[in-house]
């Protein structure tokens, strides 16, 4: 289940006891990035927050945006070190209850699906990040909805679905 409720995102998955929360602040940088333009060029990030064991809650309060080292084309975005560094910080503001929760970045279609590129980037978490939980997140926003999938290991990938973008104006 996915859905939008009280200008958040929210999820329960299917056979895990897991909910989970995304920020109203996140959706809105989203927004911002769709590739709407003909040379809009991809965008994309870390989603940041907190995982709460006792309640099987994980809530994506936080997120990066492109950066300056970051290589990006219309159809191509490769994340620099620099994220490695913001999401440091956030884990020490944090005093160690916040980290990386998954990716996302942008596609120039109105349903995006992942590419090859986009899967190997996903299962190289796995075995590349020491602040990763137990799963990762991850995001592709499209020009009119926002794909959700979460995967457990290098292999295993459930798609949550899509959520359509409202304009601000709805």
């Amino acid at each position: 289940m996915l859905q939008y409720l009280n200008n958040r995102i929210v999820w329960k998955e299917n056979d895990k006891a897991y909910e989970g929360v995304i920020a109203e602040s996140v959706i809105g940088i989203w927004f911002d990035f769709r590739q709407l333009q003909a040379k809009s060029k991809e965008a994309g990030g870390i989603l940041l927050g907190r995982y709460y064991p006792d309640s099987h809650t994980i809530l994506v309060d936080d997120l990066t945006t492109p950066m300056f080292r970051d290589k990006r084309t219309r159809t191509t975005f490769f994340r620099s070190k620099s994220h490695d560094t913001a999401l440091k910080k956030y884990w020490k503001d944090t005093k160690g209850f916040g980290g990386l929760l998954g990716l996302w970045h942008t596609h120039p279609e109105p349903k995006p699906n992942p590419s090859n590129t986009d899967l190997n980037d996903l299962a190289s978490q796995f075995t590349s990040s020491k602040y990763l939980s137990e799963r990762i997140f991850y995001v592709i926003v499209g020009t009119s909805h926002i794909g959700f999938w979460i995967a457990y290991s290098q292999t295993s990938r459930i798609f949550l679905g899509y959520l359509p973008f409202c304009d601000e104006d709805d």
